[in-house]
């Protein structure tokens, strides 16, 4: 009888821990699970980015947040951790994964056309010589740039050039052929608009 109790209170204990488990499994907000990872094949990963404006659904407010800077990809040669080779209206960006003497190659897309932020604008293009109003005109387009921190690759060419523009509706290619050597770690893409720059993009280097 008493082996029996026993048994039965073991059971009754795993039964809730279980259940206390798959309570805590499904109660993951999706907001804090790791973005799609897009690792390199063959040596080489190749992807299409795409910036644009979107409504986006955050942990950390109730209503959906609009005017958000959300992201599509297309994998043009890769795997995906979640299979897909493309996916749209994302944040954050996807993390891109590749080895020590491999190449990685972004086609980034600025979709950031027909904006409609209230208070994006940037006085440094008013008119040379020109007051600063209080109020500068509303941007409706902006141009963007990919930015990597801690890489050691150059920035000659469409590699690692800071100085670019793309404006909205071009594109551009960036190609990073990433050293031997390179230290192992995770490292940030920093899309650059006129605004402050904001990190949208993760690279880790295996």
């Amino acid at each position: 009888m008493q082996a029996r109790r026993l048994f039965l209170a073991t059971a009754v204990l795993a039964a809730l821990v279980f259940a206390s488990l798959n309570a805590g499994a499904q109660n993951v907000r999706p907001e804090f699970r790791e973005p799609v990872t897009l690792a390199s094949k063959a040596g080489i990963l190749e992807v299409r980015l795409t910036a644009r404006q979107g409504q986006a659904t955050l942990d950390t407010v109730a209503k959906p947040v609009k005017n958000f800077l959300l992201f599509g990809y297309e994998l043009i040669r890769g795997t995906a951790s979640d299979g897909k080779m493309s996916g749209d209206n994302m944040y954050p960006a996807p993390t891109l994964q590749v080895f020590p003497g491999e190449t990685l190659i972004v086609h980034l897309e600025n979709d950031l056309n027909g904006l409609s932020i209230r208070d994006y604008f940037s006085p440094q293009y008013m008119a040379k010589g020109q007051p600063v109003p209080i109020y500068p005109e509303q941007m409706t387009s902006s141009p963007m740039n990919l930015h990597v921190h801690g890489v050691h690759v150059s920035p000659k060419g469409n590699a690692d050039n800071v100085l670019l523009h793309i404006p909205a509706g071009m594109a551009n290619t960036y190609t990073y052929n990433i050293p031997a050597n390179m230290p192992v770690h995770k490292f940030a893409f920093t899309i650059i608009l006129q605004e402050p720059a904001q990190t949208s993009a993760k690279l880790k280097i295996c």
